[in-house]
C-alpha cells in the first residue's frame, strides 16, 4: 500500500484584494493541475500492470465555505465542485458535497468508505478550515463552534477517520488539504485552552 499526502496552500477571508481574484483562478488552474497530474500517472500506471489491473478509482471531496460561526471561505466549495468534475472526466467515482455540517461530513465519509474497498487508488481531497491540536489533525464542519477541547470530539471530524479508510481498503492512497491551521476556529478554542490552564489550580 502507498501513499501521498500533500497540503497545498492555505485559505483567506473572503476580503480580497484588487487583482487577488485573477491570482487565485491561476493557482486554482495550477492546483489542480499538479493534483490531477499525480492522479493521472498513478492511473496509467495501474493501466499498465496489464489485463489484471481493475483500474478502480474513488475520490473523496468536500469543500466548506459557508461557515455559521465564523468568517466563510470564498473558494473552497468552488474548488471542490471544479476538482470533483474533473476527476470523474479522469474515470474516477466521486462521492462529493460542499459546505457540509458534521452530520452530512460523517454520511459522506460512511458513503466513501463502503466505495473504496478493493479500489486501486482511492484519493481524497479537502478545502476548508482545519486545525491541529497535540498532534491531531481535524477537519472543520460548517456547523463548528469549537469553544473548547471537548467540541474538538464533538464538532470537528479528524483527519485520521478518513486516511483509515484509505488504508485499509485502497492500493494507491492521494490526499489532498487545502486547509489552512491558522484561522478563527483555531484561535477561538486556542483562547480557550489558554484560559483553562490559568484557572487551573
Amino acid at each position: 500500500h502507498r501513499s501521498a499526502v500533500r497540503r497545498l496552500g492555505s485559505r483567506a477571508p473572503t476580503a480580497t484584494r484588487p487583482g487577488t481574484e485573477r491570482m487565485e483562478a491561476f493557482m486554482l488552474r495550477h492546483l489542480t493541475a499538479y493534483m490531477l497530474g499525480i492522479a493521472g500517472m498513478f492511473a496509467i500506471g495501474l493501466a499498465g500492470a496489464g489485463p489484471a489491473a481493475a483500474e478502480k478509482r474513488v475520490a473523496l471531496v468536500i469543500g466548506n465555505s459557508a461557515y455559521a460561526h465564523t468568517a466563510p471561505l470564498k473558494n473552497p466549495s468552488n474548488d471542490a465542485t471544479d476538482i470533483g468534475q474533473t476527476l470523474r472526466d479522469l474515470g474516477f467515482e466521486v462521492i462529493d458535497g460542499t459546505d457540509l455540517s458534521k452530520r452530512n461530513m460523517m454520511r459522506k465519509i460512511r458513503t466513501f468508505a463502503g466505495k473504496v474497498q478493493g479500489a486501486d487508488v482511492g484519493l481524497f481531497y479537502y478545502a476548508g478550515h482545519g486545525l491541529q491540536v497535540n498532534g491531531r489533525n481535524f477537519l472543520a464542519p460548517v456547523d463548528a463552534k469549537l469553544s473548547s477541547d471537548v467540541d474538538l470530539d464533538l464538532e470537528a471530524v479528524e483527519l485520521n477517520l478518513v486516511l483509515k479508510q484509505l488504508e485499509r481498503s485502497s492500493r494507491l492512497s492521494l490526499v489532498f488539504l487545502d486547509a489552512c491551521r491558522y484561522n478563527p476556529l483555531a484561535m477561538q478554542l486556542a483562547q480557550s485552552l489558554a484560559l483553562r490552564h490559568i484557572s487551573e489550580p
